[in-house]
C-alpha cells in the first residue's frame, strides 16, 4: 500500500484496475517538487533532487533525435538496426490508444500500467507488451516503450515538467506566450518569473508543431502549430489564451493514454497553473548530481 498509485484509491486493491504499483498522479507541481525535495539535500545547489526537469528532458528528446535520426518519435518500432548498423524506425505508438470513456469506466482516469513493467529491458531501448484485462470491455495489445532505460517517454500520464514556465497574456495584456528555463534548482518556484530566463515566444494557438525555439540552447518548445502528425516535428501543443491579463503556467509533456497520434516526446501542454492535479498528471523523480 506504500506503493499504491494513481489518486491513492484503496478501493481498487486486489483488483483488474488495481492501483498497486502504478505511478503516482493526482498531485500538483508544486506538491511532486515538495515530495521529490524530501529526499534529502544531496545534489546540486542542496537541491539535487527533483521531479520531472526540463533541461533532463531536452537532453533526452535531442539525444533521440540524433540516434534515430527522425522527429517521429511514434514511428514503429523496429529492433532491428540498418544494414550500416544505425537504428531505424521509432518508439512506436506507446500507450496513447485507450479509448476515453472506457479508461473512465475501467479505473477513473487513472494509470494502469504498473511501474516496472519494462524492467526486463534493463536500460536498452525497446517495447513490451501491455494487454488490457477483460474488464476495459476491448480487447487492446499495447507496446509500452522504453528509450535507454525511460519507461513510457511519452503517453500513459502527462509528466509535470519543473524548472521552466509559461507567461501567457491575453490578446489585450500584450498578445504573448512566452516561455522561461530556470538551470539551478535551488530557485524552482511557482511564484513569478524571478531567477528565470526567457528563451523566447512560443505559439498562441494549438497544434501540430512545425517550428521549435531552438536557437542556441536547442529549446524543443513549439514556435509554430501548422503541421500534422506525420510532417515536420509530428507532435501536437495544447495551449490556451487568457480571457484577461496573464497567467502563469506550467509544462505538461508526452500527452496521455488517450492522445493517439498527438502525443510523444516533444508533446506539450500548456493550459494549466502549477498547482493544478488531475489523474492524468504524474512526473517523474530526477536527481541531478
Amino acid at each position: 500500500a506504500a506503493f499504491r498509485g494513481g489518486n491513492n484509491n484503496a478501493a481498487y486493491d486486489g483488483n483488474s484496475n488495481s492501483l498497486l504499483g502504478m505511478p503516482a498522479t493526482n498531485v500538483s507541481l508544486t506538491g511532486f517538487r515538495a515530495y521529490a525535495r524530501n529526499r534529502g539535500a544531496a545534489g546540486k545547489n542542496g537541491a539535487g533532487w527533483n521531479c520531472d526537469v526540463y533541461e533532463l528532458q531536452k537532453t533526452c528528446y535531442w539525444l533521440y533525435v540524433v540516434e534515430y535520426a527522425n522527429l517521429n518519435s511514434q514511428a514503429g518500432f523496429n529492433a532491428q538496426p540498418t544494414s550500416e548498423g544505425y537504428r531505424q524506425g521509432g518508439l512506436g505508438m506507446g500507450v496513447t490508444a485507450l479509448v476515453y470513456a472506457l479508461w473512465g469506466e475501467f479505473n477513473d482516469y487513472n494509470p494502469f500500467i504498473c511501474c516496472g513493467h519494462t524492467s526486463s529491458l534493463g536500460n536498452q531501448t525497446g517495447v513490451v507488451d501491455f494487454i488490457a484485462p477483460p474488464e476495459y470491455k476491448v480487447a487492446l495489445i499495447m507496446q509500452v516503450p522504453s528509450y535507454r532505460g525511460i519507461e513510457n517517454p511519452f503517453g500513459h500520464i502527462w509528466s509535470w515538467v519543473d524548472g521552466c514556465k509559461f507567461r501567457i497574456q491575453s490578446d489585450a495584456a500584450g498578445g504573448l506566450s512566452q516561455f522561461y528555463v530556470c538551470d539551478d534548482p535551488s530557485l524552482f518556484q511557482d511564484s513569478d518569473y524571478s531567477d528565470y530566463k526567457l528563451r523566447g515566444n512560443i505559439s498562441r494557438y494549438a497544434g501540430y508543431v512545425k517550428e521549435m525555439l531552438i536557437g542556441e540552447f536547442g529549446n524543443n518548445m513549439p514556435k509554430v502549430a501548422d503541421a500534422s502528425s506525420a510532417t515536420y516535428f509530428c507532435d501536437y501543443c495544447s495551449t490556451s489564451i487568457p480571457a484577461s491579463g496573464e497567467m502563469l503556467r506550467g509544462l505538461l509533456l508526452g500527452g496521455g493514454s488517450y492522445n493517439g497520434a498527438t502525443a510523444g516526446l516533444a508533446c506539450t501542454y500548456s493550459s494549466y497553473v502549477p498547482s493544478s492535479a488531475d489523474q492524468t498528471f504524474g512526473t517523474r523523480l530526477c536527481f541531478i548530481p
